[in-house]
């Protein structure tokens, strides 16, 4: 009784896998690529919101902050929403369109994904002087 042999396969034989990549993980890849750009800054939070006077200390906007970002993927597509501050007297159409090209470049460039659509809402300008660099 003799035992047969295995057939050699070779890794060139196999199918090919894939990887998802979650919503909030691109989100918060997003979120930190989005945060490179100088100029961009996170969103009034809470309180913060609230019309200038009483509890508007908190929840400031504030350059030290990451932007707010949600993303959705469809397999290699993906659509993201940024929601930001920008400093004051930066232009805001300007620096948009900068922090658009950004997220489209580095997203790609990081994840494989085909960024669609990058969708952008300035809430708040921000007065303060410009930040120095952010640790991670």
């Amino acid at each position: 009784m003799s035992v047969a042999e295995p057939a050699a396969v070779s890794v060139a034989d196999l199918p090919l896998g894939r990887i998802h990549m979650a919503d909030g993980a691109v989100a918060k890849l997003a979120a930190y690529i989005a945060g490179e750009v100088p100029e961009v800054g996170g969103p009034a939070r809470g309180l913060g919101r609230l019309p200038v006077g009483g509890l508007t200390s908190m929840g400031k906007a504030d350059l030290d902050q990451r932007p707010t970002v949600s993303a959705h993927v469809d397999g290699g597509h993906v659509a993201v929403d940024v929601v930001a501050s920008v400093r004051w007297p930066a232009s805001v159409a300007l620096t948009t369109e900068r922090l658009r090209q950004h997220l489209r470049d580095r997203l790609a460039e990081l994840t494989g994904l085909q960024v669609d659509e990058v969708r952008v809402d300035i809430t708040n300008l921000i007065t303060a002087p410009a930040r120095s660099a952010r640790v991670a």
